[in-house]
């Protein structure tokens, strides 16, 4: 198969791939974006016995714009190409401006193949070493042109390019084939990716500010920035557990407010614990009830050995336990709590 007939192979599938699947167009590329492209231009045809392989160098622009539903980008650049005669010595010169239009097709940020159509302007000059002479036109041409498009990052891409090219130079079609490949550069990428990482370090921040706070016993304000950061973005790693753990917190807070108001102490000790870690004023608490309900530590530590004594061990354990509430250090309750429930155990054993 000849260059024309791979060229247009490849065209037609891509329309088909393009055409089939215009709704998952890339998110990219909006605005204005700007690329610089160099490659090889391959004349075919008629004039590939009388040129060589030359160098072409383009500048372009592209503009996005949905228009039915499709990515359409509309294009415009200049571009410069150098063909040597296989004669020696001479040389065509060609100056092009274009215009024209292109699809793409979202696959990956590494993939975003598309396909295009330009108008051309062409310059044409030739300097002829034999006789000195130069020569100029200016004529039409229409090119195809398929590639790929990369995204970097910071609003920096990849570009590569097939292009196939007809025009009329003396009565002869003049068909090069151009491979290129270059850079694109869009401020509109540029300027979210780099509002992106400012985002990130502002969530960062936020979210260390909140677990210092936390660690600080600054429960309302850790709460108030991890909602921030909720609000900045839900699926932050680790928010919804430290979100979950505001709620128990928050619930134990309550019920032990619930128990003090109806001046059960020792219910309410069991929820300052877990809220006392990171609320100062359940910490208070818990310390002041602990101190006020000391006490009774030693009518308890007398009733708890006497059930023990009784084999009342379910009375023993309760009763210790609650010692243990008030003083998580006490001796006599470290002792008899373990006896109890292993007596209790083997007694409930023995009933099965």
């Amino acid at each position: 198969m000849n260059h024309t007939g791979i060229v247009l192979s490849i065209t037609v599938l891509l329309i088909i791939a393009s055409v089939s699947a215009y709704s998952n167009e890339y998110s990219r590329y909006n605005g204005f974006t700007y690329s610089v492209t160099g490659g090889m231009s391959i004349p075919t045809g008629f004039y590939n016995g009388y040129l060589e392989d030359g160098p072409r160098l383009t500048f372009s622009t592209f503009y996005r714009k949905n228009r039915f539903s499709l990515p359409l980008y509309y294009k415009g650049g200049i571009s410069y190409s150098n063909y040597e005669l296989k004669t020696g010595g001479s040389y065509l010169h060609q100056y092009d401006i274009t215009g024209g239009i292109f699809t793409t097709y979202r696959m990956h940020p590494l993939l975003l193949p598309f396909i295009g159509i330009d108008l051309h302007g062409l310059y044409s000059r030739i300097n002829t070493a034999n006789t000195g002479e130069t020569g100029s036109a200016l004529k039409p041409g229409l090119s195809i042109n398929l590639g790929n498009m990369a995204y970097l990052g910071s609003g920096v891409g990849l570009l590569f390019l097939i292009d196939y090219r007809i025009t009329d130079i003396s009565g002869e079609l003049f068909k090069p084939i151009t491979i290129s490949a270059g850079l694109t550069f869009n401020n509109n990428d540029s300027t979210r990716d780099l509002n992106r990482e400012s985002e990130a370090e502002v969530k960062f921040q936020l979210y260390q500010k909140a677990q210092t706070a936390f660690r600080s016993k600054n429960f309302e304000e850790a709460k108030k920035l991890f909602n921030e950061v909720y609000r900045m973005d839900s699926e932050y790693p680790g928010l919804d557990y430290n979100l979950q753990r505001i709620r128990e917190i928050e619930s134990d807070k309550k019920q032990a407010d619930n128990f003090i108001s109806l001046k059960n102490y020792i219910r309410a000790i069991p929820h300052l614990q877990f809220c006392a870690p990171y609320i100062a004023e359940c910490e208070n608490n818990l310390r002041k009830y602990r101190r006020e309900l000391a006490a009774g530590i030693g009518a308890w530590e007398r009733d708890g050995i006497r059930h023990y004594e009784a084999a009342r061990y379910r009375e023993c354990i309760n009763t210790m336990e609650r010692i243990l509430l008030v003083d998580p250090g006490n001796r006599t309750a470290n002792i008899y709590l373990p006896r109890a429930i292993r007596r209790q155990q083997a007694i409930e054993a023995l009933q099965r």
